[in-house]
Parts: C-alpha cells; structure tokens; sequence
C-alpha cells in the first residue's frame, strides 16, 4: 500500500471517531423520544463514515513533506 493509503486509513479513524461523537452529543441532546435517538445514532454512524472517508482522502496529501514545500523560498529553520 502506497504512503498515501496508510495515511488516508490513519486519518479515517480518527475522523469517524470526531464527526461519529459530535453526531452523538447533538443527537442525544436533541431527541425527544426513543425511536428519534435511534434515527439520530444511525444517521450520525452513515454521516461518520461518509464525511470521515472523504475528509481522509482529501487530507492525506498534505501530511506528505512535499506538498508544503515551496518552490520560490528556502525552508526556514525549525527554531525560528
């Protein structure tokens, strides 16, 4: 699997974990009976997995080193 792949599997989790416990907060806080929390949990578990997917896939290439670099200046040191 390319770098691009590890990271995209790397940030689902933690995605899905973020976009799944904010769905679930606001579903909990939100609902008035038992069968809207069981509509709100289902509909936060699919927004999860959707949202964390793409958002994954979108921010995997910009962990990669060199897509931060610029071509026109030098890098500036660390401690600056």
């Amino acid at each position: 699997m390319t770098t691009k792949t590890h990271l995209s599997v790397l940030l689902f989790a933690l995605y899905n974990a973020v976009i799944f416990g904010a769905g679930l907060l606001l579903t909990l806080a939100l609902a008035q009976s038992s069968a809207n929390i069981g509509i709100g949990i289902a509909a936060s578990a699919l927004a999860a997995l959707i949202g964390g997917a793409i958002l994954a896939r979108l921010t995997a290439p910009r962990m990669r080193n060199r897509y931060w670099k610029r071509k026109d200046k030098a890098p500036k040191p660390v401690w600056s």
